[in-house]
C-alpha cells in the first residue's frame, strides 16, 4: 500500500478508536519511504511529500503514524494505481491517523 500525505481533517478519532499513547499499535509496517523536500534557507519551515509503502499486518480501520512536528495537508491511501483521499485524524503532538 502506498501512502501519500490529504485535505480532509477530523477533529478526533472515530468512535471506539483510541489513538496510541506511547507506541504505534503495529497494524501496519513500513517497507519503504521516499521523501522529497523543498527547502528555503530564508524560511524556518519546509514543505514536501512523503510516500510510504506499508504492509498491513492485521485489519484496521485507521493507520497511525508518528507525526511529531508535521503538518499534514493532504493524504491518500491505497495501491498506487487507485489512491483514495484519506481523512487526517489528529491525535496529540506525536501521532496522526489516516
Amino acid at each position: 500500500m502506498l501512502l501519500q500525505f490529504a485535505v480532509l481533517v477530523l477533529l478526533s478519532p472515530p468512535s471506539g478508536i483510541e489513538p496510541p499513547t506511547l507506541r504505534l499499535p503495529g497494524d501496519a509496517r513500513p517497507l519503504r519511504q521516499a521523501v522529497e523536500l523543498s527547502l528555503d534557507p530564508d524560511r524556518e519551515a519546509m514543505s514536501g511529500t512523503i510516500e510510504i509503502e506499508l504492509e498491513i499486518v492485521r485489519p484496521t480501520r485507521i493507520v497511525w503514524l508518528n507525526a511529531r512536528g508535521l503538518k499534514i495537508v493532504e493524504a491518500s491511501l491505497g495501491p498506487p494505481e487507485s489512491l483514495q483521499a484519506a481523512s487526517v485524524v489528529p491525535a496529540g503532538e506525536d501521532f496522526v491517523g489516516l
